[in-house]
């Protein structure tokens, strides 16, 4: 236990201990922590600032203690509610500020401790706005509360500051505040009778010198201890303020200029305030953040930190009046600086600033951009210059083009040439806000840099969504079911806010099956066309169009299937429109397999020029990509058709994709400018076992001086595999390893024109066929570059699920056809072999196939026991004629089964080439995956006959036989007509035989008659000048042959003398004794014959 004196002497120590440390404070005016404004903390007396230490952080809330940040406890108060100035958070440059409406004021009774010697120098640092202009004295800083004690203050327009003891001066800044925000100063060194030891400056102007003081002290008699911030005195009547005072600072000393520069640059890059074109902007480590010039010196702002000064502005703007730009390092230009949701910061001295050339918004000039070509572009005249200190990365800029009227196709290029020259520069494309006047831009701003903005002026507008992005998918609610009945519209929900209706419109009556059309399989929307309408000379061209309108403005990007030629002259034209109010947007088109496809693409059409493969064939999908928002979109289709009647032809729209417009991430950007994003490409993460699961590659080259050649590398995750042929490389190259069932893709030299976006795509499958989540990232390198490997997305994983789904059993088929060659009027079967080995019968099963246009089914000609529906035209009720056949609904039992069908060939001008498919029921499990094409049938016409007309001369026209010979060889019969070179003589006992095989092997004949024909060698057809005839007849011989021994347990017997030697029949001719014919009997002691 400590006794009475030590507990004395204990309180006395610690009491001594207080004392000194704060007559130490005083003395050498240290603040007790290492922050203070520009890193200056010699000497700093008191510190407030809005956003920190303010009472409240409510909106408009009333502040009824601030504190002091100096570290020394100088907190300002005011007790009485109606002198409380408001607290307005995001006020000024994103930054809070403590507003004053002219009757509040904020202070404390420590103004002779904050100066504690009435001789002592001191700087006064405020930053403010007046929103009052008269010509009123309006307080911002008192000490004393009287005119001899120091004070600054605005009258008017002017910045003045007063000071002196037995008479005082109050002195204006000549320059005009006009309402501004600015950073102002005063400072007073007090030594009596010495000139220019007072200043008065704002915004980096100083040595604004005033008169000498007289005695040297502020006031005599030292201070009052009244201090007070928005009014003379504390209790909010005396000159008060009227606007807003973020920040309020006190030395007990005269600051050096580099330390007033240091002090200032940190206000005016918190609050936006430009500076005089002459200061440099400078760090607390003295480094220059921002240099003098003239000639950019407009509007300069940045971001930085700073942590000698406690600054982290992390969104910024000019707050001058020509201010139309922000920069921020989120997309997030609404939330205050200090808000919590803004996670990404700089480092430690990084600083990025920007400032303009003065040019009014208004002015701009027409400019023909060297990569990503945009007609009617026009590109501003204000450009901007870059400070990057330390090496920002990426940033996310927000423009006003009100002034320039831009409103469409946003760009900022950047390069190192305030000219622009063609080729100089990065090219980057922005997206438009829903006000229609503001865009965003994700760049990367180099030190000593320049850039402008262009775009259209004067386009259409259309508001954009908010969601992230929304797939339509047709196998599921609300998506389906949709109405039969052509032009009846539907609408259904995408996202918030966000209605979207489709209609297809069939204004010619095109549509295959009305009532019952469209279909849906699996994830595609199938249209079916039967018409023999032409894109000329009928009305809308005989276009069946599908319309999409959505309330707010999407990127969109989807497939179509099938796009082909059905037959030889019945070619699908596909055109792909979208619009952003009234302005027309055209789409990116891309083949899915472009070395193999079976359409051109020429701007927004494709045309299909190859026969079809297939509904669901990569070979016949096409990707489209609206890369800018549209609200609405057409997909108008149309075909050429040739000959008469009508024609069947069919598309498919799957996978649309709404996709609300998005601003890169910051971490993006990089040294060799490409952006690299993974993306599922249907945007559908959660998927079953049995389905495919695409991904799509996004690489964005920035330059528009070189192409960039990239390599890419994806190692997906286990239980998953690259599949067969998965890689699409479009138009864009690309060298692969062996990755089919592999989970490694490797792909070497692809090329990204400069200035381009391009998307190459791969596909995987699942080999776990249970349900498990999956997640990974792909890379890239840049050939030539210099940040090494770029992981997709920012270095953030995909993600995926999966649940197990069976694939929907699907039999296996192939196809035969019953000749070799084909001619004109003929009557081919075709024979469909189905194996079914899952060991249960399969329902629902689809069969299709497509006939070129020169062949036809042939009416109940379908021979099958495995049930279905076959698909016919509204109005017709046979499928005769018709040149596809689609069954429906078939059963398929275990085992191999046939079915046959037949088809009518109208012509023989060319080769006949054909697949069928058979598919799952569209409504189970991954039915476009399960789907089974049979063996390809390739038909030639029969080709050109060389018998010709020519007809065998034959000179006998009968024959008979020379006993005992039964038989007459036509071998013998002498021809005297020409036989065509390449032909062989044929007989046959048909004028017309009914095939080339219908032909004698055995010339050695009976009685009948006999046509002789020329053959070709090769095609195996007749001529057509007929045939030349022998009629044979065979006499009967008798004769009695030497007595045979007849085989062993051989019964045969007969009348050697009259019954051997018949005529006909075949051998042995077997004779009875008598059995069945009585007349029939041996001769006395002959034995039985058997021949």
């Amino acid at each position: 236990m400590k006794t009475h004196f030590q507990k004395q002497t204990s309180l006395i120590a610690r009491w001594l201990q207080t004392v000194f440390i704060l007559v130490a404070m005083i003395v050498v005016g240290q603040q007790a922590n290492a922050q203070a404004p520009g890193g200056v903390t010699t000497g700093l007396r008191l510190w407030l600032k809005a956003n920190d230490g303010t009472n409240t952080t409510t909106q408009g809330g009333s502040i009824s203690s601030w504190q002091d940040k100096s570290g020394l406890g100088f907190h300002v108060v005011q007790t009485n509610a109606n002198w409380q100035p408001f607290y307005h958070e995001n006020a000024r440059n994103f930054n809070p500020v403590v507003r004053f409406t002219g009757s509040e004021s904020i202070g404390n009774t420590k103004a002779n401790l904050i100066i504690p010697a009435t001789t002592n120098p001191m700087t006064l640092i405020n930053a403010f706005q007046c929103t009052r202009t008269t010509a009123l004295y309006h307080t911002l800083v008192s000490f004393g509360g009287g005119a001899d004690y120091p004070s600054d203050h605005i009258n008017g327009d002017k910045y003045l500051s007063y000071v002196e003891a037995t008479s005082h001066v109050a002195t204006y800044h000549p320059t005009l505040l006009e309402g501004k925000f600015t950073v102002g100063y005063s400072t007073h060194a007090n030594l009596a009778g010495t000139a220019g030891v007072r200043q008065i400056g704002f915004n980096g102007l100083q040595n604004m010198y005033l008169p000498p003081i007289t005695d040297g002290t502020f006031p005599a008699g030292g201070f009052t201890g009244n201090f007070s911030v928005g009014a003379q005195k504390p209790d909010g009547i005396a000159e008060p303020f009227v606007g807003d005072i973020p920040e309020v600072i006190v030395y007990n000393r005269v600051l050096t200029n580099v330390e007033l520069q240091k002090a200032q640059s940190y206000i005016a890059l918190k609050y936006g305030i430009t500076m005089d074109k002459a200061t440099n902007y400078l760090n607390s480590s003295g480094s220059i953040m921002w240099p003098a010039t003239q000639d950019y010196g407009s509007n300069v702002f940045g971001i930085a930190r700073d942590d000698a000064s406690a600054l982290n502005q992390k969104v910024s703007q000019s707050t001058d009046a020509g201010g139309v730009l922000k920069m921020a390092l989120q997309n997030d230009f609404v939330s205050s600086n200090q808000d919590a949701s803004r996670t990404v910061s700089l480092v430690d001295g990084q600083s990025l600033m920007v400032g303009d050339n003065g040019q009014p918004l208004s002015l701009y000039t027409t400019f023909a951009l060297s990569c990503g070509s945009i007609a009617n572009s026009v590109k501003l005249s204000t450009v901007w210059k870059v400070a990057n200190i330390n090496s920002v990365g990426g940033v996310i800029l927000k423009m006003d083009f009100a002034a320039s009227g831009i409103n469409d196709q946003p760009y900022i290029i950047i390069g190192s040439s305030p000219t622009f020259g063609a080729g100089t520069y990065r090219k980057i494309d922005g997206t438009m806000n829903d006000d229609g006047t503001t865009a965003t831009f994700t760049v990367k701003l180099k030190n000593g840099e320049y850039f402008t903005f262009g775009g259209v002026r004067g386009a259409g507008v259309c508001p954009k969504c908010a969601y992230s992005s929304t797939t339509l998918e047709w196998d599921k609610a609300p998506f389906w079911p949709i109405p039969t009945a052509s032009n009846t519209a539907v609408t259904r929900t995408l996202g918030t806010g966000q209605n979207l209706s489709m209609i297809f419109n069939d204004p010619q009556g095109v549509e295959f099956a009305k009532g019952v059309r469209p279909i849906r399989y699996g994830k595609t929307l199938l249209l079916d066309r039967w018409d023999n309408l032409t894109p000329t000379g009928t009305p809308n061209g005989g276009a069946y169009t599908g319309v999409f309108t959505m309330d707010k403005a999407s990127k969109v990007k989807f497939d179509i299937n099938a796009i082909d030629r059905w037959a030889v002259d019945c070619k699908d034209i596909v055109e792909i429109k979208g619009y952003c109010g009234t302005t027309l947007i055209m789409p990116i088109l891309t083949a899915v397999d472009e070395a193999h496809k079976t359409f051109t693409i020429s701007g927004n059409v494709a045309t299909g020029n190859s026969k079809w493969s297939g509904y669901f064939d990569k070979r016949g999908k096409l990707n489209v990509y609206f890369d800018r928002a549209v609200n609405k979109i057409e997909i108008i289709w149309k075909s050429t058709k040739g000959g008469t009647g009508n024609r069947f032809q069919r598309i498919g729209i799957g996978n649309v994709q709404f996709i609300c417009p998005e601003v890169d991430d910051v971490c993006a950007m990089n040294d060799d400018d490409v952006i690299f994003k993974r993306l599922i490409a249907d945007g559908v993460t959660a998927k079953k076992t049995c389905e495919n699961l695409r991904f799509e590659y996004k690489l964005k080259n920035l330059s528009c001086v070189v192409a960039k050649v990239v390599n890419l590398t994806d190692v997906l995750p286990a239980g998953m595999a690259w599949i067969t042929d998965g890689y699409e490389a479009g138009t864009y190259g690309g060298t692969t390893n062996a990755y089919a069932g592999t989970t490694n893709l490797s792909v070497t030299s692809i090329t990204i024109p400069p200035g381009m976006e391009i998307s190459v795509f791969a596909s995987a499958k699942f080999t776990n066929t249970g349900s498990a989540g999956y997640a990974n990232k792909a890379s890239i390198t840049v050939n030539g570059g210099t940040v090494g490997a770029i992981q997709s997305n920012c270095g953030n994983n995909n993600t995926w699920s999966s649940t197990s789904a069976q694939p929907a059993p699907v039999p296996t088929i192939s196809h035969t056809v019953d000749k070799t060659c084909y001619k004109q009027n003929e009557v081919l079967t075709f024979t469909v072999t189905v194996n079914n080995t899952t060991g249960a019968a399969i329902t629902g099963v689809e069969f299709k196939t497509a006939l070129e246009g020169k062949f036809t089914m042939v009416g109940s000609s379908v021979s099958t026991t495995l049930g279905g529906t076959i698909a016919l035209p509204d109005g017709q009720s046979s499928y005769d004629g018709l040149e596809f056949l689609e069954i429906t609904g078939m059963s398929i039992p275990t085992g191999t089964s046939t079915f046959a069908y037949q088809v009518r060939t109208n012509t023989s001008d060319s080769t006949f080439v054909m697949k069928s498919t058979i598919s799952a029921d569209p409504n189970s499990d991954c039915a476009e995956e399960a789907s089974q094409k049979t063996n390809e049938i390739t038909l030639a016409p029969c080709p050109p006959c060389t018998a010709g007309t020519a007809v065998p001369v034959i000179t006998q026209t009968t024959a008979t036989n020379t006993c005992p010979a039964i038989t007459v060889n036509l071998a013998t019969m002498t021809n005297t007509g020409t036989k065509p070179a390449g032909t062989n003589l044929v007989w046959s006992t048909r004028k017309t035989p009914n095939s080339p095989t219908d032909t004698l092997s055995n010339l050695n004949v009976g009685a009948g008659k006999y046509y002789a024909l020329y053959r070709d060698k090769v095609s195996g057809c007749f001529g057509t000048g007929g045939a030349d005839s022998v009629m044979v007849t065979i006499s009967l011989c008798v004769s009695t042959p030497s007595p045979r021994i007849p085989s062993a347990g051989g019964n045969d017997s007969g009348n050697a003398g009259t019954e051997l030697n018949p005529i006909g029949g075949t051998q042995p001719y077997n004779y009875t004794n008598g059995s069945g014919d009585a007349g029939c009997v041996a001769p006395t002691g002959s034995p039985a014959y058997q021949y």
